[in-house]
């Protein structure tokens, strides 16, 4: 599986590849007890990027990775507040991103007029 990839498939998927990255933190990880050379790489985005720095993000992404033997999983947040989330789930043996939204504030919590 490629890193890049999957979350541009991801951003087409949700149809949110024109929001704007607010900024990123993934991990690529091996499987405890994995026969696999033992790999732990952070990759960040930070708020306030260029778009330079945005583009060089997903670059780095731009490798393979063994979906039985090493978990890639993280956060990508956009500037409305929404994001999207990856975490590994161990009874699938793989993990997808999923896309978020803020729930809508309920009228109770808003004051009333009396």
């Amino acid at each position: 599986m490629n890193a890049k990839q999957e979350l541009i498939y991801a951003l087409e998927t949700f149809d949110i590849s024109h929001k704007k990255i607010k900024c990123a933190a993934v991990r690529l990880e091996t499987v405890p007890f994995s026969d696999k050379e033992l790999v732990d790489k952070k990759i960040a985005l930070r708020v306030d990027h260029s778009d330079h720095e945005c583009t060089e993000f997903l670059e780095t992404l731009d490798f393979e990775y063994d979906q039985l033997n090493q978990e890639f999983h993280g956060n990508i947040w956009f500037e409305d507040g929404t994001w999207l989330s990856k975490d590994y789930d161990t009874d699938l043996w793989s993990g997808e991103w999923i896309y978020y939204r803020a729930p809508s504030i309920p009228v109770e919590c808003f004051p009333s007029d009396f």
